[in-house]
């Protein structure tokens, strides 16, 4: 399935910065193919932190399926502390999660 990604620096719940990697599927493809996609993208952004951070942040990156019924979602990273040093490793875990 052709799967697009897009990398999102958002506001985050509490008005803190919020990486993200957005995700959208050709139209009508089914919630449980959407949700398999978003589930495998986060496995990534878990092996990649790892990886590429080293476990210095209690980083747990978090699929969300879109609610507007768009074959869509994201997978953010909720930071530790927001400062642009986290930010920055965070983009570059995320962008090696997408393809080249």
């Amino acid at each position: 399935m052709k799967t697009t990604l897009r990398y999102e620096l958002v506001e985050g719940r509490y008005s803190t910065p919020e990486p993200s990697l957005r995700m959208t599927c050709p139209e009508g493809t089914s919630y449980k193919l959407v949700m398999a996609e978003l589930h495998k993208l986060t496995s990534k952004v878990y092996l990649a932190a790892e990886r590429l951070a080293g476990g210095q942040y209690g980083w747990s990156p978090e699929p969300k399926l879109r609610e507007d019924g768009t074959a869509a979602g994201r997978v953010r990273i909720e930071l530790d502390k927001g400062t642009p040093e986290e930010i920055a490793l965070a983009e570059i875990v995320l962008r090696n999660c997408m393809p080249a």
